[in-house]
């Protein structure tokens, strides 16, 4: 939408992006994605879970 210089001015808020797309995408790819392809990834997988969850909640609890 940001390519289409008419809707230039159009703004989506944050929680219309929690509640409709995300679910929408993680729906697509739950179905998608093969279990073979989850199980040859599963160490990255939870290495990157587990660091991601760590570093947000360093961002958000560590005043700035």
């Amino acid at each position: 939408m940001g390519f289409v210089p008419a809707l230039h001015e159009v703004q989506l808020p944050p929680e219309l992006m929690l509640l409709i797309f995300l679910p929408l995408l993680l729906y697509w790819e739950s179905l998608s994605t093969s279990l073979c392809e989850i199980r040859k990834n599963l160490t990255g997988i939870a290495a990157m879970s587990t660091l991601l969850v760590i570093a947000t909640a360093a961002a958000v609890c560590c005043p700035r």
